[in-house]
Parts: structure tokens; sequence; C-alpha cells
């Protein structure tokens, strides 16, 4: 993985932040990360949480608060997809891109 595609997954940090935020106000809980290799040479990264779920209002795609806006700005750097859904417990956040091999 090249660094142009490196630098930007740093958004992981903003996700497990998220997580840590909103799903656990009382502190426990269980943060799961699963990064694959996708058939088409595609990564696949999901961040599970066994927190609260996000809120039904809550539209991933419009949302203004900044670590969400962050997150949907380094997926389209990437030329990823970015999507939040409710996981029974907990959210889980998806994200899928290509890896360019040959990257330096």
């Amino acid at each position: 993985m090249g660094v142009d595609l490196a630098l930007p997954c740093g958004f992981l940090n903003e996700l497990i932040s998220n997580a840590r935020k909103h799903g656990f106000p009382n502190g426990t809980g269980e943060i799961k990360l699963t990064l694959r290799k996708t058939p088409g040479g595609r990564c696949s990264l999901l961040v599970e949480d066994s927190g609260q779920e996000i809120p039904s209002d809550l539209d991933v795609n419009t949302s203004k608060t900044l670590g969400l806006r962050l997150v949907r700005l380094l997926a389209h750097q990437i030329h990823g997809s970015f999507e939040v859904r409710r996981s029974d417990p907990g959210t889980a956040a998806h994200l899928e891109f290509a890896v360019d091999h040959d990257a330096r």
C-alpha cells in the first residue's frame, strides 16, 4: 500500500474514537477491527463496536459532525465507499477501497 493510500486510512483512528465516545458512554465495550482483501484486489476495513447503536435519525452521508465529514472526505480521497449501519448490538462502519500493489 503506497503512502497516498496509507495516510488517509488514518481515519481508522476517527472511527475508533467515535465508537469509544458515542458507543460506550459508560466506558465499557468491545471494538473489533477486520481488514480483508476482497475479490478484484480491493480491501475491506470493518470497525464494529458492541455499544449503543447509531441514532435512527442520523444520516451518515449528510451529517455535519467533524468526525463523519472527515471520514467521508478521506474515503472519497482514496476512491472508496463508506457506510455505517446498526449491528446487533452496536454499530458497524465499513470502508472498501482499491489497493495499487505497485505503489510506493
